[in-house]
């Protein structure tokens, strides 16, 4: 046997009352992004007052979206080295290592003209970050050395590799222990080491 209750009814819950119109702008203003994104057109604006021919021609804006695709992988790739909590201070050295090599590579394969060029240098380039990030991740979760340490030895490692290969123009010398056999796997560019 079940004894029924009588419910009493129950008021519509009361909904907050909405911000004006000011109220909401205001916060969408205040909101970093937004602030961001001012910036963003304060400076499109400049520049456009400035130069209006120079600045609304399509190879501007062709230079622009190829830099920011360069900056926008590192963003991706430190965005999820800075969610895990860690620190890479390696990515530009290590670029800027891969391009080096890259161009080595593409210059040895069809004089670097033509798609099969292309390929062996983007195959390269990923080769080489990929062997550049195996190395600061094993030492890092394998051998225990501090983040910090690991990638800040690797930023030196891979930009002085990268400034004493044949196909950096900085005038660096490399020491002939490791540098003929170097030359002989690389290149066989015709400066001198």
């Amino acid at each position: 046997m079940s004894v029924d209750t009588p419910t009493k009814p129950t008021a519509p819950a009361e909904t907050a009352p909405r911000p004006n119109m000011m109220a909401r702008v205001g916060s969408a203003l205040g909101a970093q992004a937004m602030q961001i994104v001012l910036v963003w057109l304060a400076i499109i604006a400049i520049f456009a007052v400035l130069s209006p021919d120079a600045f609304f021609d399509p190879n501007n804006f062709r230079n622009i979206a190829i830099s920011v695709s360069i900056l926008a992988v590192l963003g991706v790739g430190t965005t999820f080295i800075i969610i895990t909590g860690g620190i890479d201070l390696s990515m530009g050295s290590v670029l800027v290592f891969s391009g080096v090599v890259s161009s080595m590579a593409m210059g040895n394969v069809g004089e670097g003209q033509g798609w099969l060029s292309a390929l062996v240098g983007i195959i390269v380039a990923l080769t080489s970050g990929l062997a550049w990030g195996t190395l600061n991740g094993f030492l890092v979760a394998k051998a225990k050395v501090p983040a910090m340490i690991v990638t800040l030895g690797t930023f030196g490692a891979a930009l002085g590799l990268a400034k004493c290969s044949p196909a950096a123009s900085t005038g660096a010398t490399c020491p002939t222990c490791w540098s003929t056999p170097l030359a002989s796997v690389m290149s066989s560019a015709s400066q001198p080491w």
